[in-house]
């Protein structure tokens, strides 16, 4: 990869620009996808793991592989569909995460926080950005889940919710609530 600096991009933007360089060059590092973007390594390693979940990307030490340059099997779901990992990815990726292996349709799932967070140097830090990154990862799959401040800013009138269990993780406040959107 050049040596080429895109700082101040948008987190979809950044994600974006990492499966364009995959599809250039086959592979990247979380090192010089970190130089490149004047992000920390642990915003790159999330990237990747987002990305990876979304079957855009194998996850290697260090960096990342482009899913259609790798040996293994690759099969689409429908005509429709992005590509998805086959059984021995499938499985080698669920073993790492200590699940069992997907099977069809890789499910989407996403969590929305607002709050304020710091930044410095074109990188985002604070307890709103742990809070956001909790409720992303308490999301199942096909599910959306909200915060009570998103929920506040989207208004409680424009979505419907069930209450879903307190995230219990480290820097999350005691009464911080988390919703699942069920419809609109």
């Amino acid at each position: 990869m050049s040596p080429t600096i895109e700082r101040g991009l948008l987190i979809e933007e950044r994600r974006r620009r990492i499966c364009e360089l995959l599809r250039e060059h086959g592979r990247v590092t979380v090192d010089a996808l970190a130089a490149r973007f004047g992000t920390s390594q642990v915003t790159i390693r999330a990237d990747l793991s987002t990305l990876e979940s979304a079957g855009a990307l194998l996850r290697t030490h260090g960096g990342a592989l482009n899913v259609e340059d790798t040996d293994q099997p690759v099969e689409r779901v429908g005509d429709d569909d992005p590509p998805v990992a086959g059984d021995r990815d499938a499985g080698r990726l669920a073993h790492r995460r200590g699940g069992a292996p997907a099977v069809g349709k890789p499910r989407m799932r996403a969590g929305i926080h607002v709050g304020r967070p710091r930044k410095v140097k074109g990188d985002y830090f604070g307890v709103d950005v742990n809070i956001a990154a909790r409720v992303a990862d308490g999301a199942q799959g096909d599910e959306l889940l909200l915060s009570d401040q998103a929920l506040d800013a989207i208004g409680s009138d424009a979505v419907q919710v069930r209450p879903r269990e307190r995230l219990s993780a480290k820097g999350v406040p005691d009464d911080f609530r988390v919703y699942a959107v069920t419809g609109t």
